[in-house]
């Protein structure tokens, strides 16, 4: 009997590629890292940003009732991140005052202000009163008369980086559109190239049947 020969087995269907579309990538990494990049100078590596941190840091270890009940070195700590506040943000009495009513809390619970966060408020005083002076009729309308609010200015990144997000949107669009564009001008060329080929074709068979009828 003859051999066998070994059933043949069917060729696997070539897997298709991956393609990375850099020119969608590329444009979105670009914009996120300008957008973070905006992010980090205008919010995250502001004075206000970090001032309005520690006024919240100090006013949950207060608690709800300003202090009158916290422990003393809750008290103290919330004293220095109020301080590190009005550091940063000179412009703002209140903050002062605000330091000021801790020192009350201490003393209302007949303990002793720490000497050097009273010594940093007294300086704090000293430098917010110099630039009250020098700087008055500035002051009179604006940053004195407005409002501030901790939450809204740690919100702000996060508004930011979402109103960002449209950037994303119209990129993607853009890229959509080219490559809708791009695919579409390649089967028109193709098609166009196709009926070159037949009208080559067409001449050619003329041409032929010409020399036959010779």
């Amino acid at each position: 009997m003859p051999a066998r020969q070994p059933a043949q087995e069917e060729p696997k269907p070539a897997q298709r590629r991956f393609r990375v579309p850099w020119g969608l990538v590329l444009p979105m990494a670009a914009w996120a890292a300008l957008m973070l990049g905006y992010a980090s100078l205008r919010y995250w590596g502001s004075d206000e940003y970090a001032a309005a941190e520690h006024v919240l840091e100090a006013k949950r270890l207060l608690g709800a009732d300003d202090g009158r009940s916290a422990r003393r070195k809750d008290l103290t700590a919330a004293y220095e991140h109020v301080l590190e506040a009005a550091r940063l943000m000179p412009e703002r009495k209140e903050l002062l005052h605000w330091g000021e009513g801790i020192e009350r809390r201490f003393e209302d619970r007949a303990w002793e202000v720490p000497g050097e966060l009273h010594h940093r408020a007294e300086m704090l005083g000293a430098r917010t009163r110099q630039l009250e002076e020098a700087n008055e009729p500035t002051l009179a309308v604006g940053l004195r008369d407005r409002g501030w609010d901790p939450n809204t200015v740690l919100e702000g990144p996060g508004q930011f980086l979402a109103w960002s997000s449209v950037g994303f949107i119209a990129i993607a669009a853009i890229w959509v559109t080219l490559r809708f564009s791009y695919r579409r001008r390649r089967a028109l060329e193709h098609e166009e190239n196709l009926r070159a080929v037949e009208r080559e074709i067409e001449e050619l068979g003329a041409f032929r049947r010409g020399l036959k009828n010779k």
